[in-house]
């Protein structure tokens, strides 16, 4: 493989990011477009918390495991 697995890997990582990036708008979209009229706030708001929450915990779980040693 030589020097092509690691651009091989970064290219597809790349690639990865853009993908993860489309479905979150994607989503937000989604959950929008189907909601009632007077719900439609807080329905589209629920991808961005949920990311949101995801990056607040995976930060917790990272300080937690590091002070212990």
């Amino acid at each position: 493989m030589g020097i092509w697995a690691p651009v091989t890997l970064v290219l597809i990582r790349i690639l990865q990011g853009l993908g993860a990036g489309a479905e979150l708008a994607a989503a937000a979209v989604t959950a929008y477009e189907h909601a009632d009229e007077n719900k439609r706030g807080s329905q589209g708001a629920w991808p961005a918390l949920g990311l949101n929450l995801g990056l607040l915990l995976s930060s917790l779980t990272v300080y937690l495991l590091t002070i212990q040693g």
